[in-house]
C-alpha cells in the first residue's frame, strides 16, 4: 500500500534557518493530512490531542507501507523528531524530488500549472495564507521573523 503524506508544524525557528533547527524543542507539530491509496483523505489533528488514527498507525507498522511526500526530507524529520515515529528511508518517496529531476518545478503551485492540472486538483494560492498564519512565527504585532 502507498500512504500519500503531509504534516504541518509551528516552530519560533523559522524554516529557513534549517530543517533540523525547525524541530527544535519548542517545535510542535500540529496536523498530518494522509490518505492510504486511493482512500478518502484523513486528518490526524495534534493541536487538540487526537490519538493517532488507525489507519496511519497500521501505514508507519508495515513494514511494506511506502509514504509519499512532497518534500520528503521536511515530513520525514518533523514526524520523527517531534512523534518518534519513523518513516524508514526505503519506504520514502519525493514528489518533490521526482517533479525536479525532470526539469520540472519544486513548488507545488507552480508545478500544478506547468501540468496544467485542473484548478480543483491544484495548490490554493489562498493555502499559503493560512500556513502564514499558524505556522510561521510573527511577534504580537502581526509581522513575521
Amino acid at each position: 500500500m502507498t500512504t500519500f503524506y503531509d504534516i504541518e508544524t509551528r516552530s519560533p525557528v523559522p524554516i529557513q534557518r534549517g530543517t533540523d533547527t525547525h524541530f527544535s524543542k519548542d517545535a510542535e507539530f500540529l496536523i498530518a493530512n494522509f490518505a492510504r491509496d486511493e482512500g478518502t483523505p484523513q486528518l490526524w489533528d495534534r493541536i487538540n490531542g487526537q490519538p493517532i488514527p488507525p489507519d496511519l498507525a497500521d501505514a508507519f507498522a508495515d513494514p511494506n507501507e511506502i509514504f509519499v511526500c512532497h518534500n520528503m526530507p521536511f515530513d520525514a524529520a518533523g514526524t520523527h523528531r517531534l512523534t518518534n515515529y519513523r518513516i524508514p528511508v526505503e519506504r520514502r518517496r519525493c514528489s518533490m524530488a521526482a517533479a525536479q529531476s525532470h526539469g520540472y518545478p519544486g513548488a507545488l503551485e507552480a508545478l500544478g500549472q506547468v501540468l496544467e492540472l485542473p484548478e480543483n486538483l491544484r495548490k490554493l494560492h489562498s493555502g499559503k495564507n493560512v500556513i502564514q498564519m499558524f505556522c510561521v512565527p510573527h511577534d504580537e504585532a502581526g509581522h513575521y521573523f
